[in-house]
């Protein structure tokens, strides 16, 4: 997928953003006990814990599995 770092930086950068619009929709969809702030903080927390992977294929397989998770909830 990813030919170098930077594509990869690029797609996770993508990934993060599409995150952070859906956040009001998820909030309001789901009906869940968080707000707004939460949400963002959860999302920002979440891709900071894959913050070391410097491996190109490895941050290809977890916007690969992003994507998947995504797609089996909606």
């Amino acid at each position: 997928m990813s030919v170098s770092k930077n594509e990869a930086r690029l797609r996770v950068l993508a990934l993060y953003k599409a995150w952070h619009r859906q956040i009001p929709f998820i909030v309001e969809e789901y009906d869940i006990p968080v707000n707004h702030k939460q949400c963002q903080l959860k999302v920002k927390e979440r891709f900071l814990a894959n913050a070391n992977v410097k491996d190109t294929r490895v941050i290809d397989m977890l916007v690969v599995k992003v994507h998947t998770i995504r797609i089996s909830i909606c």
